[in-house]
């Protein structure tokens, strides 16, 4: 075994450095991301009642499924194909076809959103008040599409720190200063809906000026739309079946109960995906080299790499994880008050489903990356129309649990069907034996942590600092065992190396 690993280590060393150094340029980007996105929900729920809160959560959730249909699927499509060539002028003919592309279409829905928000507002949500704020979120869907645009160029392109100062840093972070502004000034949830807006602004400007130093203006002639748009299209309706599977069961509340119940799963909803931290701090230059190697012809490395950042991941998950598990209430007291905790329940289902994803790797970005759009089409689809279907069936019945139930069911499912094609045709899979044994290791240290450190800290500081300490004693216990390959060992050192070089 070892002499294997040492005949492989260093053909896959370069893919691994690569998805080290992105993780960690842009794990400060993404941090920003989730604090900044946790305060703007924190900063609405603290100063309005949990059903205007709502009504803000319902508007942005329209437009997210809005702008996902308004990108075309060309998100995934421009990371793909940029990371493919070399040229220049290939690589602005994929730009100028994206650009166009995104610009038409984003502006189309921009206005049937605008002028059917009064039929939304009334007939869906019984709500008349939304109408005002569903026109001003309306006016976002073009910024939303063209800023996200700029970010995954810059992904497509590898550079990392791009993509974090745009979609990362810029846009969450004047988001909740607009926010913050608006709430001081007094402007209710109308000046929460331009708040956004302006974020978006801001994020279109930095990616707009990103392709402009990179490429100049994108009007490259002879463009071909037709194999982008042939990967991208089905990602379309892709990534129309993910926002169902992380929005539709939000507006669905909003259809079957209230405001105020809206609020309160608006509250546990984020909180449960801070399970995504760490495969989205991977996943940023993860993808874009699982696609390198495949145009590479060095298909046979991914299934290695992939294994061992599947371990990352839930090195980095598994505590908060299980903390989330045991001591909900904790969190949703502290983040949103004492009236959202009736959450705690949809929290912890929540978190469960989601890290059932996190836990099987980041397959969807490598199947798609490997060419299978059709195939992460099919498992979107069964995936939606199984959490559509519990969705009606739970929801006027159990509540907020039952929407809870049904996006946890439905990600299990639809990310087993992801697995399985990854290991039928790559051979590609994160339960190695050194993943398994890692994980039983982990778990017996978490729980003595938690232990421990009960009797001395309550409140969120148990949770920073079980969190921290199960993380430390794991890490010295894993890298003194012989479970780690020969490939991470390396790597890290020679990371480190760098890091002393540079500082």
């Amino acid at each position: 075994m070892p002499d294997k690993l040492d005949a492989t280590v260093g053909s896959i060393r370069a893919p691994l450095r690569d998805i080290l150094t992105g993780a960690v340029v842009s794990f400060l980007g993404i941090i920003i991301m989730r604090l900044a996105g946790l305060s703007e929900k924190v900063l609405i729920a603290r100063f309005f009642d949990p059903s205007r809160y709502g009504q803000v959560i319902l508007a942005i959730s329209l437009l997210s499924m809005v702008t996902v249909v308004g990108t075309l699927g060309l998100r995934t499509g421009v990371v793909r194909y940029l990371s493919r060539h070399d040229n220049k002028s290939d690589q602005l003919r994929v730009v100028t076809a994206s650009v166009r592309l995104t610009g038409v279409a984003s502006a189309v829905f921009a206005v049937l959103l605008f002028l059917f928000s009064d039929v939304l507002a009334m007939r869906i949500f019984n709500d008349p008040q939304m109408a005002p704020l569903l026109k001003i979120v309306a006016v976002g869907v073009p910024l939303a599409v063209l800023g996200q645009l700029g970010a995954s160029i810059a992904r497509g392109m590898k550079d990392a720190r791009s993509k974090n100062l745009i979609e990362n840093i810029s846009f969450p972070v004047s988001r909740v200063l607009f926010i913050g502004g608006a709430i001081v000034l007094g402007f209710g949830t109308i000046g929460i809906g331009w708040a956004y807006v302006g974020g978006y602004a801001f994020m279109t400007l930095l990616g707009a000026s990103y392709v402009y130093l990179v490429f100049g203006i994108p009007n490259a002639s002879d463009v071909e739309y037709r194999n982008l748009l042939r990967f991208s299209v089905p990602l379309l309706f892709a990534n129309s079946m993910s926002f169902i599977n992380s929005s539709l069961d939000t507006i669905l509340i909003g259809a079957f109960l209230t405001s105020d119940q809206v609020g309160i799963y608006g509250a546990a909803y984020p909180l449960g995906r801070l399970v995504f931290i760490a495969p989205t701090i991977m996943g940023v230059i993860f993808t874009p080299v699982i696609s390198d190697l495949q145009a590479s012809d060095k298909v046979q490395e991914i299934p290695k790499i992939y294994a061992i950042v599947a371990r990352w991941i839930v090195i980095l998950t598994l505590p908060g994880l299980i903390l989330l598990v045991i001591e909900p209430e904790i969190f949703l007291r502290f983040i949103f008050g004492t009236e959202y905790s009736t959450g705690s329940t949809a929290l912890v289902i929540l978190a469960l489903g989601f890290f059932f994803h996190v836990g099987l790797g980041i397959n969807g970005g490598t199947l798609k990356m490997l060419g299978q759009s059709d195939f992460f089409l099919f498992s979107t689809v069964v995936n939606a129309v199984i959490n559509v279907g519990l969705n009606i069936w739970l929801i006027p019945r159990i509540g907020i649990v039952g929407a809870a139930v049904a996006t946890a069911v439905s990600y299990a499912i639809g990310n087993s069907l992801v697995s399985i094609q990854l290991y039928r045709d790559y051979r590609i899979t994160p339960l190695t034996i050194d993943n398994l044994l890692t994980y039983f290791i982990y778990l017996p240290i978490i729980g003595i942590s938690y232990t421990a450190l009960s009797s001395v800290f309550g409140g969120f500081g148990l949770i920073l600092s079980v969190y921290l300490l199960a993380l430390l004693v794991f890490l010295i216990a894993y890298f003194v065992s012989s479970i780690p390959s020969v490939e991470e060992r390396q790597i890290i050192d020679e990371y480190r190396s760098q890091l002393f070089d540079d500082y």
